[in-house]
């Protein structure tokens, strides 16, 4: 027959005190480690929006409203809520502006090398897994500023007859 060694019950009430003591520590590290990574993936996929209507931006083929929308559709796609949880209004805040010349972000008035300005704030009461949002005040938001430039082609005239003989170097 084995025999225990002396002193092992209280070994092992010890290591249960330790457990009780250290579980609820290592357990609010293990939240606070998902929580910052969660924020760190929020933060990114609003970056994204905002550079991506900063791109579409750039062309200058789309409205302000349609520059807008951009933001709203890609942040659905990313599975982020764009509407307020208790209301259901519509809250992210989507500004999109030609800085260069004012107004409208659409050719015209904007041209080639014109600064374009995008931003998006994103309500962190709309973000539904973070626990920080228990101890944030209600107008907290994540806020992303892009400026970009215009990209739009400048347009070229050619010459629609082909020249009859080659062009001589000087």
């Amino acid at each position: 027959m084995l025999r225990r060694p002396a002193g092992s019950e209280r070994r092992r009430g010890a290591a249960i005190v330790e457990l009780s003591i250290m579980l609820p520590l290592f357990i609010i590290i293990l939240i606070a480690m998902w929580d910052v990574g969660r924020l760190i993936q929020l933060a990114q996929i609003v970056a994204n929006s905002a550079r991506e209507a900063g791109r579409q931006a750039s062309t200058g083929k789309y409205t302000n409203a349609q520059v807008s929308q951009v933001v709203r559709t890609y942040l659905e796609q990313s599975g982020l809520r764009i509407t307020h949880p208790q209301t259901g209004t519509p809250n992210v805040s989507v500004t999109v502006f030609n800085y260069s010349r004012g107004g409208e972000v659409t050719l015209p008035p904007s041209e080639q090398n014109d600064s374009l300005l995008v931003h998006v704030s994103y309500p962190f009461v709309n973000n539904r897994w973070n626990v920080m949002n228990r101890f944030l005040p209600d107008g907290a938001a994540l806020s992303y500023t892009y400026m970009w430039q215009n990209l739009a082609d400048i347009p070229i005239d050619v010459p629609s007859v082909v020249p009859s003989r080659p062009v001589s170097w000087p």
